[in-house]
């Protein structure tokens, strides 16, 4: 078999919860997220939103509402990723489907708890672009999935619009030798 190295890099990948003390560089983290950007998204319309959190403060709080997990703190970067339903309701709104329906004479259907399936669906696809991008530039990473179990305090700490949930973290690191 010939030798891959997207598929040598997908089989050496492993959650890293331990870091070494340096930073990474807002250049490698754009790099991060340029490809998290090309991911494939429901109908193009990218339903998911990113926060990049560096500030220590906010990265322990984090630490323990996500189950009291300290290691989040010491990494140097986090992303959270939001299933961004609030997209819909705002497109609609400025574009004035309803009104558009109207005139058409088209049944209006409002966003519906399916296009939050959608975002939920973009935001993950869109963490995993941004693991395997961070992986080929050897920084390790670990998903966070406890983000979704305290969603309320989560949506609070984070002050997010109404229709907005956190949906992954991702905590990224240097490996330590």
């Amino acid at each position: 078999m010939k030798e891959n190295p997207t598929l040598r890099l997908l089989h050496q990948r492993a959650s890293l919860r331990v870091y070494d003390k340096r930073d990474i560089s807002q250049e490698t983290l754009d790099q991060i997220l340029q490809a998290m950007m090309r991911a494939p998204t429901a109908g193009n319309q990218m339903l998911y939103s990113v926060i990049v959190v560096r500030d220590d403060a906010t990265k322990q709080k984090l630490a323990q509402s996500c189950d009291h997990q300290a290691f989040i703190a010491t990494a140097p970067v986090l992303l959270i990723f939001l299933a961004d339903h609030q997209r819909w309701f705002d497109y609609y709104q400025q574009n004035d489907v309803a009104g558009y329906c109207d005139r058409q004479g088209l049944r209006f259907e409002a966003p519906q708890e399916s296009d939050l399936l959608l975002a939920i669906e973009d935001a993950m696809i869109a963490a995993q672009n941004a693991v395997i991008a961070a992986e080929s530039l050897g920084i390790g990473s670990c998903y966070i999935g406890d983000i979704i179990e305290n969603y309320e305090e989560q949506r609070r700490l984070l002050q997010l619009p109404e229709y907005v949930f956190p949906a992954a973290m991702l905590v990224f690191g240097w490996p330590t030798k």
